[in-house]
């Protein structure tokens, strides 16, 4: 019911066939945070070859270890069929085919590598056409999606929680003012109303530390690295 709600708000289609849905200015906080959230978690999704009508060829991740817009950017910007499916590239049917790539120029002797690379990816993909196209959540391709493999992959560039947990005890240990631990505690967490932390909301357009002017104000900086704030 809620996927038929958002379709029917947002007119996205159920075949995930609007993959680049444009935001406007007025558009609600819940379809922001949709998009958002699409962009997070796309990384973490592969792609296995069914009928070919769902994949996006240069964008999804369906092939060798990435998408190829990413890997062959050079071939990338001269397609003429930049959002294609995967289907509109093969010519001929069956599990084998023949993959049509149109180009809007000819390419130099640095891009036939790069191009010829693509076509040996190409020619060891299979296709299913009875079925359709099937996504697989990357970090655990065999078990499928999970709320704590989801949990994992969110926080594998964050320091683990018990790495957090020895911050909190440093700080609540010593007989100190609260509001001087939750100011500290706020501090560790970047959650100080610095101007890098402002713009992540729209606040603030300038970024700069106003005491050096050399850097963009974070909490680390204001605190420990700004030359200025450390001769006060």
């Amino acid at each position: 019911m809620w996927c038929r709600i958002v379709e029917a708000r947002y007119r996205v289609g159920g075949d995930l066939a609007n993959r680049f849905p444009r935001v406007s200015p007025r558009v609600s906080r819940i379809w922001h945070n949709i998009l958002t959230a699409t962009a997070q978690f796309s990384p973490a999704i592969r792609w296995k070859v069914g009928d070919g009508r769902t994949i996006l060829f240069w964008h999804d991740h369906w092939l060798g270890d990435g998408p190829l817009n990413i890997r062959y950017q050079r071939i990338f910007v001269l397609s003429v069929a930049p959002l294609g499916r995967v289907c509109h590239f093969k010519v001929s049917q069956g599990p084998n085919c023949i993959w049509s790539i149109n180009l809007s120029r000819e390419l130099s002797w640095e891009d036939e590598v790069d191009f010829s690379n693509i076509l040996l990816e190409l020619f060891l993909v299979e296709f299913n056409d009875p079925l359709p196209d099937k996504a697989l959540w990357s970090p655990q391709p065999r078990l499928g999606f999970s709320v704590r493999s989801c949990y994992k992959w969110v926080r594998r560039d964050h320091p683990p929680l018990q790495a957090t947990a020895m911050k909190w005890r440093e700080i609540s240990g010593p007989k100190i003012p609260l509001k001087v631990k939750a100011f500290v505690w706020l501090m560790f967490q970047e959650r100080i109303l610095t101007k890098t932390y402002r713009a992540k909301w729209s606040l603030q357009a300038d970024i700069l530390c106003p005491m050096c002017e050399s850097a963009e104000e974070t909490s680390e900086h204001l605190f420990i690295t700004c030359s200025v704030a450390r001769q006060l």
